[in-house]
């Protein structure tokens, strides 16, 4: 695999896979067990591919080193928002830990922020970020997390 095939397909199948376990998480709770492995399953192997993104990145693209990294952010960012600034790979870092903190099981009373902060954080690298087709992907993902967040809201006030 290439460079770009590694760096790309670790980070495109997260994000699928974040889907997939945002998906489950929204579709309620199920009685039958195997839902709730596979939703952690996919939670977790998507975490363990963003790992494996950003350690191919870092180490292949950018040589390990961190004005390479903070430049090419920056560039990125530019492109995409008209704001030259490398400050996201901090919150790319944050994200990772995040992540690999709540796949621990460590921020579950943080639930919402965590949720919160996950789900703007996929927005940006699904929507905000891609130069092809993926944009497209990522538009038609968030409308369909979006409706099953709105649906599982609805029946949760129904019955209140």
């Amino acid at each position: 695999m290439t460079n770009y095939g590694l760096t790309h397909t670790s980070v495109h199948l997260s994000a699928l896979l974040y889907c997939v376990a945002m998906s489950l998480r929204l579709w309620g709770a199920s009685p039958q067990p195997w839902r709730q492995y596979v939703t952690r399953g996919c939670w977790i192997a998507g975490c363990v591919l963003l790992w494996i993104h950003v350690v191919a990145v870092w180490c292949v693209l950018h040589d390990m080193s961190w004005s390479e990294a903070w430049d090419h952010t920056a560039q990125e960012t530019a492109t995409a928002t008209g704001v030259t600034t490398g400050i996201g790979i901090v919150f790319n870092f944050l994200t990772l830990g995040i992540w690999t903190a709540d796949c621990l099981g460590k921020l579950n009373r943080w639930r919402r922020w965590v949720d919160g902060y996950l789900a703007f954080m996929w927005f940006q690298a699904a929507v905000v970020f891609p130069h092809s087709w993926m944009r497209f992907v990522g538009w038609g993902a968030t409308v369909w997390l979006l409706g099953l967040a709105v649906v599982r809201h609805k029946g949760v006030s129904q019955t209140r």
